[in-house]
């Protein structure tokens, strides 16, 4: 059991700086279980990945899964929030 409490302070030592950030900001979370939920369906697939065709085609994939979560994770509708970004790129590149 001693051996424990010396980890877990050799562990709290080597990360003082995170640990202190932490403390600092009341919006951090400690745990990052709602990120790695919210790739799990992602990474139960990747098998089917090796379908994308290329590494652009996996690339593209990763890019709009990203996307996805992202709006999922702000509460938002992903289908809009995807047709409101790529509606917008497009404006751009036009006016650009």
């Amino acid at each position: 059991m001693a051996h424990l409490y010396i980890s877990i302070h050799k562990y709290a030592i080597n990360h003082k700086e995170k640990l202190e950030k932490y403390l600092e900001d009341g919006n951090c979370v400690i745990s990052n279980n709602i990120a790695e939920n919210s790739i799990k369906p992602f990474t139960v697939g990747r098998k089917n990945w090796e379908f994308c065709g290329s590494p652009e085609g996996a690339k593209a994939s990763a890019s709009v899964y990203s996307l996805v979560e992202t709006a999922k994770a702000c509460g938002l509708n992903p289908y809009k929030y995807l047709e409101y970004i790529l509606t917008r790129r497009n404006r751009q590149r036009i006016s650009a």
